[in-house]
């Protein structure tokens, strides 16, 4: 038993639906994420409560 709790929250790289620019992004995001590519302006994660709604390919959670 450790006394110490893990974080659930995790950062993740995700792949733009529209433009295919890869981020990294918070899965606990509390407000809405857009993507940063050259003239892209994709919702890419919507805040839910909680964990975000994740509107992208999601290529791998990081450490």
């Amino acid at each position: 038993m450790s006394l110490i709790p893990t974080p659930t929250s995790k950062f993740m790289r995700v792949k733009c639906n529209e433009c295919e620019n890869e981020m990294i992004i918070f899965n606990h995001a509390k407000m809405i994420v857009k993507c940063q590519g050259k003239g892209c302006d994709e919702v890419i994660a919507t805040p839910a409560g909680g964990k975000a709604e994740i509107h992208a390919e999601i290529l791998e959670i990081l450490n």
